[in-house]
């Protein structure tokens, strides 16, 4: 449908109802050649997206833009009456949005630079060139324009956006301008919820479908969540989703902020085509852009002001519970507000009594949300369970988690938060939070909580001393009159308000001269005083002695300085309890001489011990004498025999002082070798030595050290036969043999029960003592026993297969020269 308006000779022509229109590009000719105008329209006019109109001047130009919007004016520059210039110049003051094209066959550049700097996008010298190429410059104009008003819009949007920390006002802006700006006929916003983050719901909405919007939650948002990038669907397309949306066009793009997503944002038409262009998308993603900012910095501030408020709540429920002083009262105050403060199915508050560390009942309660049923809704398996753990527990899903999944197993109980209330290491109740829904407490509710417990901790305290303080009152007076300690109380200030008959009696003071004055005026003892100085400057328990002479003798008391805290955990005085130790101190005393004289019997036990036996020995029959008992165990020994040669005769022919003297030399040398290599001395045999070495103590080189043992008591033996030659000028025909072998022997104490010897029986050990029978002088033979486990590190001189006395048969036995670098 159309009609025409004849205007000064023109004829404007208005489609009504023509689709084109509404899509198609205005396009304004204006030149005084006639034909060119007519052939540039008709060319305009044949193109898909352009709707052109020509006029042959610049009034009439103007005529027409007063009637009608045109998104592209083309016109001449040298024209009758007002040149193309001036016009371009009325143009863009009247219609800033509008681009211009300026042509013409005479301007010079300088007129080109003119209307470009005027306004003008463009500038085209007469005779045009080819169609096709004018087209493009007109196609370049319009794109310029599209580009420039979205520019334009998204600014204008972006600065309405971060003009606001409504979030509603927000989304209603989002909404309002994408519905402008595309094609779409419906939109909506689902936002991540910030207290689930496996939930979205739906914030805002503009035309949409009830039942679509369950079809996008379940389908769409999961898909999007999954790739984060903008998804389109529209009916000439296949869809990737497995349902069918009933729009013709839809678009969904999350909102991302710091790669997280926290909404996203649909728009959809039910025009019979797909109509998002490519414009309208990249329109849509920028515009996402800018939205996820402005919805998350409403959401903090929004969650700013929520936090605000809920620590006002908190600080209101905490002055006004600390004014009360009965349990139950106090619980119930705080079930009232909690909902205020922390969203929740179900809560409440236990407060506990102990009879022991292990024995407990709940002695007051407030709950809210548990069917009237259960009159203290706590499975007491479960209160058992937290009682001992005495710990937080923030928990998204009890019916994942595998501590608490046996407690909630069949229950409806997802989301879970439970805090004990402690003081000074007591536990005075239990604090639960329990939702259906999984992940709906997070760090800010455990922190209100736990702000909120420390305030009711407090309370139930200060209302659980006053129980007892009413309780105990009696008592105490009657304490105070009664006990043999000195009781003194005092204020802040170290001022006394109480003192009882005992201390009265023992500092020789009386209460009514002493009260409400400076208890180191009051009362002469310097120790005393200074306690209670320290103690107020420190504003801590403190402990110490004092002396005071009672009767001419010194009698000393253990003084204990206490605290006493007010409702908000303020010091308000100090008690100070003092017990008569002075029969403690003399116990200590005789205690003290007694350890010493213990003490100085063991050193002189142990070092007579070392003096018979080795160190180890020793260490082990002090360290468990218990062992003292008659009897053995088998063990794995090495068993080491180390004899004097021809010392028997040398002895005969000289004083037995000089043989006693070198028979020292040789042991005192043979054992500080022994001892080096973690040995052990079994017993001295005349002039031989006899050691073992895997008791008992044993070691993984047990050989090894019994082997270097043997090297180096030769060694120094020869040193230790010059130092005798050249000192008392004896033979030099004295000299060591040395046998060893390894076997199970019978290791233990030997003897009676009042006379035993630790050592070592059993066939090894005679093994090793017919070696060194065997063994010449300054030879070390060794069994194969001892011999094979070291094979491949030992230099060694095999020996014909020998007859060992007292044993069948012939044995391969080794001559061991030293152990291989």
């Amino acid at each position: 449908m159309c009609y025409t308006i004849r205007h000064r000779n023109v004829i404007l022509i208005k489609l009504i109802g023509d689709d084109r229109v509404s899509k198609a590009a205005r396009i304004l000719v204006v030149d005084d050649e006639v034909t060119l105008a007519l052939a540039l329209e008709e060319a305009l006019n044949m193109q898909p997206n352009y709707l052109a109109q020509s006029v042959n001047s610049a009034e009439e130009a103007l005529d027409v833009l007063q009637a009608l919007s045109f998104d592209l004016m083309i016109t001449d520059i040298k024209m009758p009456g007002m040149d193309g210039l001036a016009l371009l110049e009325n143009v863009k003051a009247r219609y800033p949005d509008m681009e211009v094209i300026v042509m013409t066959a005479f301007a010079s550049i300088d007129t080109a630079v003119t209307a470009l700097k005027k306004g003008a996008y463009d500038y085209l010298q007469k005779p045009l060139p080819n169609l096709n190429d004018f087209l493009e410059h007109v196609r370049r104009a319009l794109e310029h324009r599209v580009l420039s008003l979205q520019n334009r819009q998204m600014r204008e949007i972006s600065k309405e956006l971060t003009a606001s920390l409504d979030l509603d006002h927000i989304l209603t802006i989002i909404l309002d301008k994408l519905i402008q700006i595309t094609p779409a006929t419906g939109a909506a916003l689902f936002l991540r919820t910030r207290r689930n983050q496996q939930k979205f719901t739906l914030q805002a909405a503009y035309n949409s479908h009830a039942d679509a919007e369950a079809q996008i939650r379940d389908v769409v948002l999961p898909y999007v969540l999954q790739n984060q990038q903008l998804l389109q669907i529209c009916a000439a397309t296949p869809s990737p989703l497995p349902v069918r949306l009933p729009y013709t066009a839809f678009v969904a793009v999350p909102l991302l902020f710091m790669q997280k997503t926290i909404g996203v944002l649909t728009l959809h038409s039910t025009a019979e085509t797909c109509t998002f262009s490519n414009d309208d998308l990249v329109m849509i993603q920028t515009h996402a852009d800018q939205a996820a900012i402005a919805v998350e910095n409403a959401q903090l501030y929004k969650e700013a002001l929520d936090q605000a408020g809920k620590l006002s709540i908190i600080n209101a429920v905490s002055k006004s519970v600390n004014g009360m002083f009965d349990p139950e009262q106090i619980l119930q105050a705080i079930i009232a507000q909690i909902n205020w403060i922390v969203e929740c199915t179900a809560c409440g508050i236990y407060a506990l009594k102990f009879s022991s560390p292990e024995t407990w009942e709940i002695s007051a309660h407030a709950a809210r949300g548990y069917p009237e049923s259960l009159q203290i809704p706590l499975d007491p398996v479960f209160a058992r369970w937290l009682v001992k753990k005495r710990r937080p527990f923030l928990v998204a899903d009890a019916h994942t988690d595998a501590e608490l999944f046996p407690f909630f197993k069949d229950s409806p109980t997802r989301s879970l938060l439970a805090m004990p209330l402690e003081s000074k290491d007591k536990l005075l109740a239990l604090f639960i939070l329990e939702d259906h829904e999984p992940g709906m407490f997070n760090e800010e509710d455990f922190g209100n909580v736990q702000l909120l417990a420390n305030q009711i901790s407090i309370a139930l305290e200060n209302a659980i001393l006053f129980e007892e303080i009413q309780t105990e009152k009696g008592k105490v007076e009657a304490i105070l009159q009664s006990t043999s300690d000195l009781i003194m109380v005092t204020d802040h200030r170290g001022n006394i308000t109480i003192i009882n008959p005992a201390a009265e009696q023992a500092f020789g003071v009386s209460a009514a001269h002493v009260h409400n004055r400076y208890v180191g005026d009051a009362i002469p003892n310097p120790k005393l005083k200074k306690l209670f100085e320290v103690a107020i400057e420190r504003d801590a328990p403190l402990t110490g002695e004092i002396s005071l002479q009672e009767n001419g003798d010194e009698v000393t008391y253990y003084a204990s300085l206490s605290p006493v805290k007010g409702l908000l955990e303020e010091t308000i005085g100090r008690v100070a309890v003092m017990q008569d130790i002075t029969h403690f101190k003399i116990m200590d005393q005789q205690k003290s001489q007694e350890i010493r004289r213990q003490k100085m019997e063991k050193e002189k036990v142990t070092e007579i011990l070392r003096s018979y036996v080795s160190h180890e020995v020793a260490r082990e029959i002090l360290e468990n004498p218990e062992k003292l008992t008659l009897g053995g165990a088998r063990r794995m020994i090495t068993t080491l025999f180390a004899d004097l040669r021809s010392f028997t005769a040398f002895s005969e022919r000289v004083p037995a002082e000089t043989v006693v003297s070198l028979l020292n030399d040789f042991f005192t040398e043979m054992t500080h070798i022994i001892i080096e290599q973690r040995g052990t001395i079994d017993k001295f045999i005349g002039d031989c030595i006899m050691a073992i070495f895997g008791a008992p103590v044993s070691y993984e080189d047990d050989i090894e050290r019994a082997l270097r043992t043997a090297l180096e008591m030769r060694t120094r033996f020869q040193n230790l036969r010059n130092t005798w030659k050249e000192k008392l000028g004896l033979p030099g025909f004295v000299d060591i043999a040395i046998g060893i072998n390894t076997g199970e022997v019978v290791v233990g104490n030997v003897g009676s029960a009042r006379k035993m010897d630790y050592t070592v029986i059993g066939d090894g050990v005679n093994f090793a003592a017919r070696l060194e029978e065997l063994a010449k002088p300054r030879q070390i033979l060794i069994s194969e026993s001892t011999y094979l486990p070291l094979a491949e590190r030992l230099i060694v001189e095999p020996l014909p297969p020998q007859i060992i006395r007292g044993k069948e048969g012939k044995f391969n036995i080794y001559q061991l020269v030293d152990f291989k670098e």
